[in-house]
């Protein structure tokens, strides 16, 4: 458990910054393993944060905007190299995902890509899990991912309250940032 956030929270701005400054040098493997490295470290901070209540319940619930590449075929091996054998990267459609569904893709990822563009810039990933390899390999704006870990370094919530789910019959927890009951919305 997370017991003190900030320094976590710190790490993530720092790694922010330098994902933003090296997606810009040159392609090569040095580049490539340091922004695989921090966006895997990120994306398991953030949902550790998460799971311990140390950021809102809607940072990693929120919807993001992200581009499906759907299977060529409905197995896979382990082996995910040459993603355009298994992949129809020239038919990705726009879909909505919540960034919990992504960070569990990041952290259990069968495949993972650099998106790049003309000038050599790294713009996005390519990723996919064990689980959703059969739904499609999943684009994610690299500006949207430093989005999202600059807001989870400032996200420190007021309120954390437990409430019963009578359906589920078990306990959720939700926190915030003011005294707005999260299950009627007032």
């Amino acid at each position: 458990m997370i017991h003190e956030s900030s320094p976590w929270k710190s790490a993530l701005r720092r790694d922010a910054d330098l994902i933003v400054r090296w997606a810009t040098r040159p392609p090569g493997e040095r580049r490539g393993f340091l922004l695989e490295r921090k966006l895997f470290l990120a994306a398991y901070s953030l949902r550790k944060l998460s799971d311990d209540h140390k950021l809102s319940s809607a940072t990693l619930s929120a919807p993001v905007q992200v581009r499906l590449a759907p299977p060529l075929k409905p197995h896979f091996s382990g082996l995910m190299h040459g993603l355009a054998r298994h992949y129809d990267l020239n038919a990705r459609q726009t879909r909505t995902l919540t960034w919990r569904r992504i960070l569990n893709m990041m952290i259990h990822s069968a495949a993972f890509a650099e998106v790049v563009d003309d000038e050599g810039r790294c713009t996005g990933v390519l990723v996919t899990s064990d689980r959703e390899a059969g739904r499609g390999l999943v684009e994610v704006d690299l500006g949207d991912f430093v989005a999202l870990m600059m807001q989870a370094a400032e996200d420190y919530p007021s309120v954390v309250r437990q409430i019963w789910d009578p359906e589920g019959e078990r306990w959720t927890t939700w926190a915030g940032h003011d005294d707005t009951d999260p299950a009627s919305g007032r």
